[in-house]
């Protein structure tokens, strides 16, 4: 991403914090249906579909069985794409890719 992306602030319905997330990723988002309630619980940015908890940062970045995401600056309502890193970890992590249930 570079510094002329769009960034827009997404009010989290839980809290009174703002997401930032570039306006690209938002989009791409709301085109595969999420949802734009968002809410953030155990240092993490959710939504709710299809009755499932889903992890913005792994619906982002495609996370799937193994990966986990990081936040670079380690701020959780920091969700702009250069700020995100997908790690493996191997067992113990997520078991299962998380657009697979969108």
């Amino acid at each position: 991403m570079s510094k002329n992306d769009n960034v827009v602030y997404i009010k989290l319905s839980n809290h009174d914090a703002k997401v930032s997330i570039y306006e690209k990723d938002y989009k791409e988002l709301i085109s595969f249906g999420i949802s734009p309630k968002w809410f953030y619980h155990q240092n993490n940015v959710w939504v709710r579909h299809n009755r499932r908890k889903l992890a913005i940062t792994r619906l982002l970045l495609d996370a799937g069985p193994g990966q986990t995401v990081k936040q670079i600056d380690k701020n959780p309502l920091n969700l702009k794409g250069d700020n995100l890193l997908l790690v493996s970890y191997g067992p113990g992590t997520s078991k299962y890719r998380t657009r697979d249930f969108i």
